[in-house]
């Protein structure tokens, strides 16, 4: 299946969960058209490009 995507904007909002802890929470919009399964593949992806980048 290829889903061709435009314009994506990715926000990434740092809270504090229940025991104080930083949590990372991803959001996107502009993804409204595509299916919800597309959208989690797509974030994966960029949670692990993310955590590479960390990395180095």
């Amino acid at each position: 299946m290829a889903v061709e995507i435009r314009e994506m904007v990715v926000r990434t909002t740092i809270s504090s969960g229940p025991a104080g802890e930083p949590r990372e929470t991803l959001s996107c919009s502009g993804m409204e058209r595509v299916k919800r399964e597309v959208v989690a593949v797509c974030m994966e992806r960029l949670a692990d490009y993310l955590l590479k980048q960390k990395e180095r």
